[in-house]
């Protein structure tokens, strides 16, 4: 008799998602393609693909399994950190048994985070024993005191009172036509190129419809959706306020913000995802940054509960729009997600082996014939590889050997990503972006941030994997040199970032503090390199850029006690370049001067200027130019390069002998990207 199992099969759902969300009986005329409920409200119907569990009859021959001696083994390829606690739970969860084979630990603990802005405690005591005093401490408990701990500046301002879901419907709406009707188009010109998940003629036909008020009154999700899409426009058309307080796009989207709980609170619709995906583009500014992590995750989580990552055919020929809308929300949220996760560094809901949707054609992302949608897309691919193979909590199970190879694929990647740039806009060392519109910065300033942020984290990883490995050398000193030009190419291009509140927190603020943190990391390790001249200039340029934040935003954005990293990173090049002419002048006095060291006449600050023109190396430049500059000397023919930079390794936690150097406290530190979060109303009376 033939054995049965059960297996899952894809059928078309018999009742719509509108009518499935509101527990009503779906029913459809014969020949229809519209339920009889969705018609009546002039809604879209749409029918999604389920899967459901069928008995299947197996012959008995091939129901027969070749017999076993043994468990299959959990060493295979693709091997997770779970599956080894699953086989073992004494050996893998114990406080006390860390594999040996592990290569990040420090007294039983794991690599915590690859926050480039993260600043641990023992990152601060390396380099204060570095420096020689506790500057650096007072410096970033100075930074930290001014922060609270939510991330809110430690001021006295009352917050912005709190609203419910009651009172949406009495706060002030636009009501002005015209007005409106910019702020749409302003919408469509600026930011739908960039998220291009909305059906244009369908959002338009409804928002500047005639009956639009009673919409508003009767739909919340389509409400809040509009009302976003007013705020995020309002930001391009007349609001240049960071100040919720007192901004005119905040005001649109409080309202939003009380509408959020009903939208939640039913089930799952396009309208619905499209509301809050575009309240997650809206969270990225400074206002309401708390918010973006929460919007993303629940926008990816409510894709996947309409299974759109799934979807690979639509369902019926005459619902092509709307399926291509579906595909366009999905992508949109697959590449915020991936953006999301990669910087604060966490795995995403979306996972990519478990998409299939197709992209559609996005032809208003396309600028002067660059595809920038589908771009991004593909590097947030590589973003979201980056965190499954290096750093996820299964990739620290992997040998030297596996990490180095894993890096070496996503480089790899990478760089074939670069390549597939057109010329004039491949981002890279020394590139400028050509001048253009503000939104064409917008968009290569998103490429450019995302690549070196990614290019970043790579190499400090890769320094920190494979220093002392055998055969290494030279690959570490390639990381350094690129870790080292990849921070000044962010720095140098924070020149054409446009502040704006509309401009992404991680774009004016997140990754800047990142790059400079990689040149105070380089300049207190290097004092005395050739290229140290060139970081400290960069490293003025940085601090000089968030001065001017925090004057553009009026203090919302605190940022200018950064600049106490470039004036502490100065003096210690001057004292040590200091002490090492004092030790030079000892050994001529003592008759070592006839040995034949080349002496190098020592350029103060102050003096630079007047040899610039003979000895000056521009910024980003790899040449070796600036060794005029520098106050040291060095033996004919061995003059230094980037093979001599120190990195430190131990910022990511200990290594070998590094063990002994930290202490438990390891995990403490600060983030300064909290310094960016400082803005958000209190909102935590929404639901009553």
């Amino acid at each position: 008799m033939a054995d049965s199992s059960t297996m899952l099969v894809p059928r078309l759902s018999k009742t719509c998602n509108q009518c499935r969300g509101r527990k009503v009986r779906c029913i459809v005329p014969s020949g229809g393609i519209s339920c009889q409920s969705c018609s009546k409200r002039q809604v879209q119907c749409q029918f999604i693909h389920t899967k459901r569990l069928v008995r299947r009859f197996d012959s008995p021959a091939s129901s027969v399994q070749a017999p076993s001696s043994s468990p299959p083994s959990l060493a295979l390829e693709g091997e997770l950190y779970i599956d080894r606690l699953l086989e073992d739970p004494a050996k893998m969860g114990g406080v006390g048994n860390v594999p040996e084979e592990c290569i990040f630990k420090i007294y039983n603990r794991r690599l915590a985070t690859f926050n480039l802005a993260f600043f641990s405690e023992s990152r601060m005591r390396i380099l204060s024993q570095r420096l020689g005093h506790g500057k650096l401490r007072e410096l970033i408990e100075r930074i930290s005191s001014s922060t609270a701990p939510n991330g809110k500046p430690n001021t006295a301002e009352p917050p912005l009172p709190p609203i419910s879901v009651r009172e949406a419907s009495q706060l002030p709406c636009r009501t002005d036509e015209a007005v409106s009707a910019s702020y749409v188009r302003e919408y469509f010109a600026h930011v739908h190129p960039l998220f291009p998940f909305l059906d244009r003629s369908d959002f338009e036909r409804r928002a500047l419809a005639p009956g639009l008020s009673d919409t508003l009154a009767s739909d919340p999700a389509f409400s809040a959706l509009y009302h976003t899409v007013l705020a995020l426009g309002c930001h391009y058309a007349v609001d240049r306020c960071f100040d919720p307080a007192k901004s005119e796009a905040w005001g649109l989207f409080r309202h939003t913000l009380a509408l959020l709980p009903s939208i939640l609170l039913v089930g799952e619709t396009l309208v619905n995802l499209q509301a809050v995906t575009a309240m997650a583009i809206f969270a990225l500014n400074v206002a309401c940054i708390q918010l973006g992590e929460t919007l993303t995750l629940e926008a990816a989580r409510m894709a996947k509960g309409l299974g759109y990552h799934r979807v690979t055919a639509g369902s019926q020929p005459a619902n092509a729009e709307f399926d291509q809308t579906c595909y366009r929300t999905l992508w949109v949220i697959y590449l915020l997600e991936r953006q999301v996760c990669f910087l604060i560094g966490r795995g995403p809901t979306l996972a990519d082996y478990d998409i299939g949707c197709p992209i559609p054609a996005t032809p208003e992302s396309h600028f002067d014939g660059f595809n920038f949608f589908l771009a991004s897309l593909r590097l947030s691919r590589l973003c979201s590889k980056a965190f499954e193979t290096i750093f996820s909590a299964s990739a620290r199970i992997k040998t030297t050997g596996e990490y180095m190879a894993a890096i070496g694929v996503v480089q790899d990647g990478l760089d074939r990503w670069r390549e597939s740039i057109p010329q004039r806009l491949r981002p890279g060392p020394g590139v400028s972006l050509p001048v253009g519109s503000p939104d064409a910065t917008i968009l290569l300033l998103r490429l450019h941030y995302t690549y070196h942020s990614l290019v970043l984290s790579l190499c400090r990883m890769d320094i920190h994997v494979g220093t002392g490995t055998a055969g290494a050398a030279a690959r570490m000193d390639a990381s350094k040199k690129r870790l080292m030009l990849g921070a000044r190419a962010v720095i140098q291009l924070t020149t054409r970032i446009v502040i704006r509140p509309y401009t992404p927190m991680w774009i004016l603020g997140t990754v800047p503090l990142s790059a400079m943190l990689v040149l105070f990391d380089l300049v207190v390790h290097n004092p005395n390199h050739p290229e140290t001249e060139t970081n400290l200039a960069l490293l003025d340029v940085v601090t000089g850029y968030f001065s001017r934040l925090e004057y553009v935003t009026e203090g919302v954005v605190p940022v200018s006690m950064l600049s106490g990293f470039a004036h502490i990173a100065l003096q210690y090049v001057r004292e040590s370049r200091e002490a090492g002419t004092s030790t030079l002048g000892a050994a001529l006095d003592a008759g070592t001067g006839d040995q034949g060291v080349q002496v190098v006449q020592l350029a103060s600050p102050s003096s630079k200027a007047s040899t610039q023109k003979e000895t000056s190396t521009p910024p980003g430049s790899s040449g070796s130019n600036g060794l005029n500059q520098l106050s040291m000397f060095w033996p004919p023919g061995d003059e230094p390069s980037y093979e001599s930079l120190s990195y430190p390794i131990s910022i990511f936690g200990g290594m070998g002998s590094m063990e002994a150097m930290v202490a438990d406290d390891f995990l403490d530190g600060f983030d300064f990207a909290s310094m960016f979060d400082t803005t958000l109303p209190d909102f935590s009376a929404m639901n009553s």
